[in-house]
């Protein structure tokens, strides 16, 4: 629905799906798209290009569904990790950040989400990601004993 707050349709356009983006307000989406106005076209495209590509092309690990550009994260391939100690983490941003410390070398498992049963994710959900990292951890050459056992005792809970 044309708006008149703003004299373009296509603003109007990019200021909505600018602002569906998380913490992205109606103010900072108009800065943002009034932003890429003045940009050469070549610059835009490249953005957009980017952003499409983004979604179309990225992979999650298969061993610890880490985002990637390949079927194995380069985390998972680093011969250099301890592979007896596996960080199991929320989300992406997680291993962004404790990566970013530069002080841990073991691997990771991404659980893509919380186990939040005020939010319906309960049980169910949570024995198939025990599951899936009881399955990863038999993948691996050598068992990280520390992380399968407390696997065991959430289990026994």
């Amino acid at each position: 629905m044309y708006s008149r707050n703003y004299p373009s349709r296509l603003l109007q356009d990019a200021v909505d799906e600018l602002s569906s983006l998380p913490g992205v307000g109606r103010k900072s989406a108009l800065r943002f798209a009034l932003h890429l106005l003045k940009q050469p076209v070549d610059n835009v495209e490249r953005f957009g290009q980017s952003i499409i590509r983004l979604s179309k092309e990225t992979k999650f690990c298969k061993y610890c569904s880490m985002i990637s550009d390949n079927d194995i994260c380069d985390i998972c391939r680093d011969a250099k990790r301890d592979t007896t100690i596996i960080c199991v983490v929320e989300n992406v941003r997680d291993v962004i950040s404790i990566e970013n410390t530069m002080q841990y070398n073991g691997l990771y498992h991404v659980l893509g989400g919380i186990i939040s049963p005020m939010d319906g994710v309960g049980p169910a959900v949570s024995n198939a990601i025990f599951d899936a990292i009881g399955v990863r951890l038999r993948e691996l050459p050598v068992l990280p004993e520390k992380v399968w056992k407390g696997i065991q005792e959430k289990n026994a809970r």
